[in-house]
């Protein structure tokens, strides 16, 4: 596996080549830079702040403090590199390592420094100081006297450079290097002084102030106390009322009077009113602008126009023959728009409540009895004789969530169904009765409507379920699942004759739905034979 470290020696130098542009850019626009001492000595020393009280200067002044790698000739002297290749050291390595590395670098701590050069060491001390030394370094005769060559020695593959005692050295030279690189990165924030929440007030006028306290000065000398504590209760009282009375004339001398406008101002007010009509209907469709002519300025002309009521009390309450009271003439005209019951003229206003669509229920609370028919006799109008021959046995089935949507009946039949002991075959319909209003709604299961087509004929009123199975087999699986236990389904022509009951259903939900019911509840009372 590819060292992470080493990875970088191919980024840096891509970055020298990247950066080469810009560094001749940089060095045709400016002068020589300072280098030496002094540019060192002008760079303050942020050693004693901690990392939460530094901000990064922007790329473009360090790299202008740096001086393209200049600011560290002396260090790099020390690493024994060619001076030809300080830049190349300084924007190929130092410059890969600090951008991968800020946050530690502004850590600043000897830790810190130490794993940043084995960083170094790793990733490019093999390439500089042993396989390309003629490249990198300078030569022996270049040396000073008693300076020795620097030699690296490479570590075990997981070990870090620092285990080696020969490459104690470089750790003394680099060291001075991140210290001084941390100092040009970064400077001490600046303390932002708060700003106070408290809006300050404008004085009042000294004069106003002087008169004021003057004035109490004469009312409360003036005045001659009968005691020490209603004295200063007198003071304070003359005071009180002396400010009121001081602030009100101040008041009425700022304020304006309501004055009526001027011919002038009249006249260039109803100019800019005619411009701004002209406008406007311009601009607007010509229908449109007359239905609203008519709507809103029409009706002023109404509303002049009407004569005022005139008095009419009544000054005698004697009750008459009949114990009336008498009636008085009428107070309005007969073209009074109180005399019309509707609005019948200019556009109608949309009912405000029908901006929210009604919602229709997804499930109701339901009770659940049941009745029982002695036989399957119809009346002339269609509708069973015996409904309520015998009332429900048992208490109410409470079924709070009980399936209404459009999408597939039969989850609610069948659900009603599983839920009373009588079988499917005996139930003969389904009387809802809404909590909501005193409306009731019978869907036949199709019993009745078998009943009467095979009574002219002769059979039995069971002659239509002998084909029960083969007639289920027809029904789509898709709509309607078989359920496994109680006798719960309906035979296919069943299904056909309850279908044209539930859009009934669906249709008083939506009315009541449109009337803005919150709570839905019913009854449902499942008709069956004994």
């Amino acid at each position: 596996m590819e060292d992470p470290e080493r990875s970088e020696v191919s980024l840096a130098i891509d970055y020298v080549d990247a950066d080469a542009g810009m560094v001749d850019a940089d060095a045709d626009a400016d002068p020589t830079p300072e280098t030496g001492p002094t540019a060192v000595s002008s760079i303050p020393d942020l050693s004693a702040i901690d990392r939460g009280q530094l901000r990064r200067l922007p790329e473009s002044e360090v790299r202008l403090i740096e001086q393209h790698g200049q600011l560290y000739s002396d260090i790099f002297r020390k690493l024994q590199l060619k001076p030809g290749k300080y830049f190349d050291f300084w924007n190929g390595v130092l410059r890969v390592l600090r951008s991968n590395h800020l946050d530690e670098i502004q850590r600043g701590t000897a830790s810190v420094y130490k794993q940043f050069s084995n960083r170094l060491l790793r990733g490019y001390g093999t390439i500089v100081w042993v396989s390309q030394v003629d490249e990198w370094l300078i030569d022996a005769a270049d040396l000073d006297e008693g300076e020795d060559r620097l030699t690296y020695r490479k570590p075990r593959a997981t070990r870090p450079a620092s285990d080696v005692s020969e490459n104690d050295r470089f750790f003394t030279i680099l060291q001075p290097l991140w210290v001084r690189m941390r100092n040009v990165l970064f400077t001490p924030r600046t303390q932002s002084t708060p700003r106070g929440r408290r809006r300050v007030g404008r004085p009042r006028n000294l004069s106003t102030v002087k008169d004021d306290e003057a004035e109490y000065q004469d009312l409360s000398d003036s005045q001659t106390p009968s005691s020490p504590p209603a004295s200063s209760l007198d003071r304070a009282r003359a005071r009180s009322q002396q400010k009121i009375t001081n602030l009100q004339a101040r008041m009425a001398e700022v304020t304006p009077t309501d004055q009526k406008m001027t011919y002038a101002e009249t006249e260039r007010g109803l100019v800019d009113l005619i411009v701004a009509l002209s406008k406007l209907r311009a601009r607007s469709d010509p229908h449109i602008f007359e239905s609203l002519w008519q709507e809103k300025i029409m009706r002023i002309d109404e509303v002049e126009d009407e004569v005022p009521e005139e008095d009419s009390t009544v000054t005698d309450n004697a009750v008459v023959a009949q114990g009336m009271i008498p009636i008085n003439e009428p107070t309005t005209t007969s073209t009074s728009m109180s005399n019309e019951p509707f609005n019948s003229r200019g556009i109608p206003i949309k009912d405000p409540n029908s901006i929210i669509p009604p919602t229709l229920p997804s499930v109701m609370s339901i009770w659940i009895s049941t009745a029982y028919m002695p036989s399957i006799t119809l009346s002339d109008d269609g509708l069973p004789n015996h409904v309520h021959v015998f009332a429900p046995e048992a208490k109410a089935y409470h079924w709070v969530d009980a399936p209404v949507e459009n999408l597939d009946m039969s989850r609610f039949i069948e659900g009603v169904n599983y839920r009373v002991t009588t079988p499917a075959s005996k139930v003969l319909g389904y009387v809802l009765s809404y909590g909501w209003n005193d409306i009731c709604r019978f869907i036949s299961t199709g019993r009745f409507e078998a009943h009467e087509q095979t009574k002219h004929l002769g059979c039995s009123e069971h002659v239509q379920d002998q084909g029960k199975g083969k007639e289920k087999a027809a029904v789509d699986e898709g709509s309607k699942a078989k359920l496994k236990g109680p006798d719960v389904d309906f035979p296919a022509h069943q299904w056909r004759v309850i279908g044209v009951g539930w859009p009934d259903f669906q249709e008083d939900l939506l009315c009541a739905a449109r009337l803005g019911v919150k709570v839905w509840r019913m009854k449902v009372c499942v008709v069956t034979l004994p």
